[in-house]
């Protein structure tokens, strides 16, 4: 996964079809299909193509050019003459189709958990439920209830997700949100435009987005609209008139993507309504100026303004002859401040933050032996490939039976399958540990001896979200307070866009972490990004620190630590507060040691 900044490196090319959001589009088709009752292995065949175009190491446009689509694992003439419909129209028939099959608001549902497309396709032909707000009025009168496969307190459950939703309709996730723009960026480019660069909220790496924000140069606002589908933009058409003129620098705010293009590719992931896209249109001279203003908050513009104030000049005034953002902050005596950290006024820089590549290995990672996708060696192969030094396999425990959960035999059976995948691959290190269930009452789902022979321990709550505030939280204090628990993964258990986290004390919790040595993960999964930067600060203030893992169920999971390390930075924290900043030979050092000192204090023979 790009990250933000390298997304803004863009030069004019030929127009390529970005791999991501092709996937999207396959994956799109394939779950609206199932929303028309459609066989799931009929579907598959999309699938398994989306997720070979975001491992693909290059461009589907090229393979296109060579006339190898066919080549591809799984693809045969149908898909190929798809993906070929696409690159030369711009769309894909088969989609615009079931588009106007399917009532469009049917995939907002998706985004609750517990939900899939079988489930929502029973409410929208049981109980003529089409949207969020139909699904509402559903639960509110009962008739969700009455659904087959659902029940009063299933019904009970779904409404303050519901409620949720609603309050966020507009968003997309940070992940779905780069995918898009690098779609964008690239269809400038190919226009023309000497520059092309995300701002705003996707800059900054904002877990979700209602609004994408490009910078332009080098294309008038009209040129720059028909560049990203609408083909009838014209000053006629009132395109330029009603673009809003910044001293000279006009912005495009164009509709949410449900309808924008029609009928075309460009749709947010699954067809949910989108988020507006804006493009800023300046001279190559007010580019510096035009991505600083839009990359940062008001409450950090505000900042800046009074600083710039103090020295009796305006921002603009300053900016006015930037050749970069680092030039505007020398300007004001200010060193550069990342765009992560471009929120809530002037923050101070720690000098050792956290590097953008600063994560040298990754722990959190599941194989075939739960419910991954990739084998032992699938997946560490996928590490040394996305570069990482170390990699810890860590599947389920027993509690977890709808995930294939391990019991102590099979763990102990895959601690032999380790030593083979080390043998077979030597150049990264493979550590075993697991991701055991913190039970209800605190408890661990695996016996102490079992536990104690593993490189790491990764305990996490998958069940019972819903005991009140103090339970909660001294279930996850008797959990991070074991001796054997290195890391407490996705802290509070929230899905973005789906599920709101479970209520405990921060402070308390990151208290008792920092005094066992206990690490606090930040999830690196696009839906989860937990611990939220906010809460992290919070912990981190009571000494915590931190881990930064994929929880990777497949071998493409690798590439959404990126998405994690972002959000590190926005909560300011330091190389030294993360655990897997550390290079293999002393992470092996430390884990070690940790699990010695463990074993003494649990009396366990070493």
């Amino acid at each position: 996964m790009a990250t933000t900044d390298e997304q803004n490196s863009h030069t004019n090319a030929r127009p390529q079809l970005v791999n991501g959001y092709v996937a999207m589009a396959f994956d799109e088709l394939a779950t609206l299909l199932e929303l028309q009752g459609e066989s799931p292995f009929k579907t598959r065949a999309y699938r398994v193509f989306a997720d070979l175009l975001r491992e693909l190491p290059e461009s589907i446009s090229a393979v296109l050019a060579r006339g190898q689509l066919e080549a591809l694992p799984g693809v045969g003439k149908a898909i190929a003459g798809k993906v070929e419909q696409l690159a030369r129209t711009g769309q894909i028939d088969a989609l615009v189709r079931v588009r106007t099959e399917v009532p469009p608001q049917l995939m907002d549902l998706l985004r609750l958990g517990g939900l899939g497309p079988a489930k929502v396709r029973r409410l929208w032909q049981d109980a003529g439920v089409t949207s969020l707000e139909e699904l509402r009025d559903a639960c509110r009168d009962g008739r969700v209830a009455k659904v087959v496969g659902f029940s009063p307190k299933m019904q009970e459950k779904l409404l303050p997700l519901v409620d949720a939703a609603l309050a966020t309709s507009r968003h997309v996730l940070l992940s779905e949100g780069l995918v898009i723009a690098a779609q964008l960026l690239d269809d400038l480019s190919h226009a023309g435009a000497k520059v092309a660069r995300t701002a705003g909220a996707l800059r900054r790496g904002t877990e979700t987005l209602e609004e994408i924000v490009l910078v332009v140069a080098g294309l008038s606002p009209v040129e720059a609209a028909r560049a990203i589908g609408d083909a009838g933009a014209s000053e006629a058409d009132g395109v330029e008139s009603d673009a809003v003129e910044r001293q000279g620098r006009y912005e495009i705010a164009l509709e949410p993507i449900e309808a924008w293009p029609p009928a075309g590719v460009l749709a947010t992931p699954a067809g949910r309504a989108g988020p507006r896209i804006r493009l800023r249109c300046v001279a190559e001279l007010a580019v510096a100026e035009a991505m600083l203003v839009e990359t940062a908050d008001a409450a950090h513009l505000d900042a800046l303004e009074r600083r710039a104030a103090e020295r009796g000049r305006t921002l603009h005034e300053l900016a006015a002859s930037a050749r970069d953002e680092d030039e505007i902050y020398a300007a004001l005596d200010l060193p550069r401040t990342p765009p992560e950290l471009r929120e809530g006024g002037l923050v101070e820089v720690p000098e050792a933050l956290l590097p953008t590549r600063g994560v040298r290995g990754v722990f959190h990672v599941h194989t075939t032996w739960s419910d991954g996708t990739g084998s032992i060696v699938d997946m560490a192969r996928a590490a040394h490939a996305a570069g990482f030094a170390y990699v810890g396999i860590s599947d389920h425990s027993r509690a977890a039976s709808y995930a294939n959960g391990l019991d102590e035999a099979r763990l102990e059976e895959q601690a032999a399958a380790l030593e083979l995948a080390r043998r077979e691959v030597p150049e990264v290190v493979i550590l075993h540990g697991v991701e055991v269930d913190v039970m209800a009452d605190g408890s661990l789902d695996l016996p102490d001896d079992t536990l104690a022979r593993l490189d790491f321990v990764v305990a996490s709550l998958h069940t019972s979200f819903q005991l009140d505030e103090a339970t909660q939280t001294q279930r996850i204090l008797r959990a991070v307070s074991h001796p054997l628990v290195t890391i407490l993964g996705h802290p509070t258990g929230r899905l973005l866009l789906g599920r709101p986290g479970y209520g405990f004390d921060v402070e308390l919790v990151a208290a008792a972490a920092a005094a066992n040595g206990t690490y606090l993960e930040i999830n690196a999964s696009p839906s989860r990004l937990d611990l939220s930067p906010p809460l992290a600060r919070r912990a981190a203030a009571r000494g915590a620190r931190f881990c930064i893992n994929p929880d990777a169920h497949e071998t493409r999971g690798f590439g959404d630590v990126a998405l994690g390390v972002a959000q590190a930075r926005r909560a300011g924290l330091r190389s030294d507060q993360v655990l897997n900043s550390q290079d293999a030979a002393t992470i092996v050092q430390t884990l070690r040691a940790r699990r010695a000192t463990a074993r003494a204090k649990l009396g366990l023979a070493s």
